[in-house]
């Protein structure tokens, strides 16, 4: 339980229904609820409704395969109404016999990852945009001269395709 509880990552059980079985600090401090009042509580209920058909299918196939699910990304609800994207990892938990009576799984907060790769995606669209708008040529090459960035009149002047200037030595 300590070592549980130490950890940055939101750890949970749940039963086959989905409630809550086990949960550590991470997982109360993130969604904003006590132990008490997360124990019980069924995880359908802190998942964006547009998320929840498509996680309890992974949940369903993890029941069926006996095989872990990495890298589910999705949106939960905390407890004050605020919104965050994680990253799970979810593995059935089973019996001494054997027989899944449950799930296990590790989830940690990617929220900010998610808006700074956003951010990250804007800027290059906007940086995209201002290079083909511009009516000056412009090419990035490396120290050999090979051609590793340019705009659309670059291309257009000198008669070549993107595909085919590509790679090119100037």
């Amino acid at each position: 339980r300590s070592i549980l509880d130490e950890t940055h990552e939101a750890y949970y059980e749940l039963d086959l229904a989905g409630n809550f079985t086990v949960v550590n600090d991470a997982l109360c401090g993130h969604l904003g609820y006590t132990r008490e009042e997360l124990m019980g509580m069924n995880f359908r209920g802190h998942i964006h409704k547009d998320d929840i058909e498509r996680i309890y299918q992974i949940f369903a196939n993890i029941y069926q395969t006996r095989k872990p699910a990495r890298g589910m990304v999705y949106r939960v609800v905390c407890k004050n109404g605020d919104m965050s994207i994680v990253e799970n990892t979810g593995l059935p938990l089973c019996s001494r016999k054997g027989e899944v009576i449950g799930f296990r799984g590790i989830a940690r907060d990617i929220t900010k990852q998610k808006e700074m790769e956003e951010a990250l995606r804007q800027s290059e669209e906007r940086y995209r945009t201002v290079m083909d708008e511009i009516e000056e040529w412009y090419f990035e090459t490396d120290l050999t001269g090979n051609v590793l960035f340019f705009n659309d009149i670059f291309a257009r002047v000198l008669g070549y395709s993107r595909q085919e200037l590509s790679g090119l030595n100037y």
